[in-house]
């Protein structure tokens, strides 16, 4: 059966903000303890803000609720810095002197990577949306207490490939000489890696290039990558990198005239308000959540209407609705547990089957290559049309049709 948290939140915006409900709690204070949740973000990025916004509009909509098991939740968030060992010492800070019941949140591979070795000492339960490079995975083999939400990265690139071959099929777009431009951290270097080993052998021609993610201070010089990527002249130009890295390729690539037939992006965010850039016109994505899925899922409209609401702005992607989900998860299971015995919220989490805030998908935990409990995502692909994230497959959710070739780029 899908559960959603109606019973423990029947979602009201106008509750939520005439009682101005702060993150850490609201309502009379209690003398029991507070439930304490902890998460480290990248909170000098925008990723790592729509991260807290949506885990604070969770956190607020719990509390205005009633909390969990008579108790108000707080959510402890600290920077992870885009930085393995400060993620770690932060982690480790949430463990032993906030002493938090449940751990969550986390977003970039290499400081996924960083924190594997602090979660294995503690082995606090732990639902974790970030890190979706397979070294991660593989770093947390044999972890029961450890929920994984994010699609690995094979995951992904299999459920990728199938969205654009179908679409390439049926439109008539060539796909056999693909270029690829990767930020050189476990997230992009990996991510190429396994695109090679899976295509190469079937064929296709791949090839590519590696760059310093802004994310990571690099500085956002794309000329040699896009004079190495206009020689090749591909059918079919990837960029696997983050939101900072966007524009600037884009921008390179318009001042060389280097316009391929199909420019594809993958990064877990994508700048804010991009589609009102006349370069965004065109270029084609991945993801698991765009806000025009508000239109057929109850849930996704529930959320982008609560966010806005509350931030006066929209949810830029769907890094804002999955770390929504985060939070929800862990309170859906708590509250079915009936307390924060590791053991019952293990089994708890065992048997969630969440109506997820992503829109199409329901939550359930199961196998992946290598560790016990992953979370399914449907991935989507989309196509910035006239300033729209427009999603174009699977074809029972598309708001519109694929354009191509991609269009000359804007004087």
């Amino acid at each position: 059966m899908r559960r959603n948290l109606t019973s423990l939140v029947c979602v009201s915006v106008a509750l939520v903000l005439m009682l101005g409900v702060a993150l850490a709690g609201c309502g009379e204070p209690t003398s029991t303890p507070s439930i304490k949740l902890g998460a480290v973000f990248p909170l000098s990025t925008t990723i790592g803000q729509e991260q807290q916004k949506a885990a604070q509009l969770a956190v607020m909509e719990i509390n205005s609720h009633g909390g969990l098991l008579g108790r108000n939740v707080t959510l402890t968030v600290y920077d992870d810095g885009n930085d393995p060992t400060v993620a770690a010492a932060a982690v480790t800070k949430l463990c032993t002197v906030d002493n938090v019941n449940v751990l969550l949140g986390g977003m970039a591979s290499a400081t996924s990577l960083g924190v594997a070795p602090v979660l294995k000492t503690y082995q606090k339960a732990t639902v974790w949306l970030g890190g979706a490079s397979h070294l991660f995975e593989e770093a947390m083999v044999g972890c029961d207490w450890f929920f994984h939400i994010h699609p690995w990265d094979y995951m992904q690139a299999a459920q990728q490939w199938v969205a654009l071959t179908t679409v390439a099929t049926d439109n008539s777009c060539p796909l056999q000489k693909i270029f690829v431009a990767y930020e050189d951290s476990a997230f992009g270097s990996t991510s190429y890696a396994l695109l090679q080993a899976s295509l190469v052998p079937l064929g296709y021609n791949v090839t590519g290039q590696s760059f310093t993610s802004a994310y990571y201070g690099g500085t956002g010089d794309f000329g040699s990558l896009v004079d190495a990527a206009n020689t090749f002249d591909p059918d079919y130009f990837a960029v696997i990198g983050y939101d900072a890295d966007i524009l600037p390729l884009l921008g390179a690539m318009k001042e060389q005239a280097f316009n391929p037939p199909l420019i594809l992006g993958a990064p877990p965010s994508w700048p804010v308000n991009f589609g009102s850039d006349p370069l965004s016109e065109g270029i084609t994505g991945f993801t698991m959540w765009t806000p025009a899925l508000k239109d057929i899922s109850p849930a996704a409209q529930t959320f982008y209407y609560a966010y806005i609401a509350e931030y006066h702005e929209a949810p830029p992607d769907y890094i804002g609705p999955l770390t929504y989900d985060n939070v929800m998860i862990v309170a859906d299971a708590i509250q079915r547990a009936g307390s924060l015995d590791k053991a019952a919220l293990i089994t708890a989490l065992e048997a969630t089957d969440y109506d997820s805030a992503v829109g199409d998908d329901d939550v359930v935990f199961a196998p992946s290559n290598n560790i016990t409990h992953q979370a399914s995502f449907t991935v989507k692909l989309f196509q910035w049309q006239a300033g729209v994230a427009e999603i174009i497959y699977p074809y029972e959710v598309a708001t519109a049709n694929f354009t191509y070739p991609h269009p000359a780029w804007p004087s």
